[in-house]
């Protein structure tokens, strides 16, 4: 999420600002464990999955897979993102975004808006995925169309439980 203004994606956390933070005490490995260590930071570096930043400070690249939260922390940024928007003229299944209108007039200023909220928090969307100016489309088992939400034909999406 390069760009993604830090508010909405940064976690943060409930510390008192009174305490002082404990110093943990420097670990040390053995002479084969160091070695394992500093090959695997080497072929980390080489694939460009860490950098080395002034200050002895190290940055990872950010990525989705294998974090086990990533999905409810990128549902919390799109709830933050479009939170005026959701309901009224937007509906959201985890990455599937519906923009709606009442009136054909309306859904211009409702793009509008989303496209506002993307640029603001520094989104960007995957063209390739995007349809614009539809009048019906299924949309997770259902029909959405111009007088309203009608169950769609065929199977509904499986729960992965």
């Amino acid at each position: 999420m390069t760009g993604v203004d830090p508010v909405v994606a940064v976690h943060q956390l409930s510390v008192d600002p009174h305490y002082k933070p404990i110093k943990q005490k420097k670990r040390t490995f053995s002479e084969e464990k160091g070695e394992a260590i500093r090959e695997e930071v080497d072929k980390l570096l080489g694939a460009d999955a860490i950098r080395e930043l002034l200050f002895l400070t190290w940055l990872a690249n950010v990525t989705a897979f294998g974090l086990k939260n990533a999905g409810s922390t990128y549902q919390r940024m799109v709830n933050n993102v479009f939170s005026t928007q959701i309901g009224p003229n937007m509906k959201i299944y985890v990455d599937d975004m519906l923009i709606k209108s009442r009136k054909r007039e309306d859904h211009q200023a409702n793009l509008r808006e989303s496209f506002k909220n993307l640029r603001r928090n520094k989104l960007r969307l995957n063209l390739d995925k995007c349809v614009f100016g539809l009048t019906s489309r299924k949309f997770f088992g259902y029909m959405i169309i111009q007088r309203g939400i009608k169950p769609g034909i065929g199977a509904f999406p499986s729960s992965k439980l």
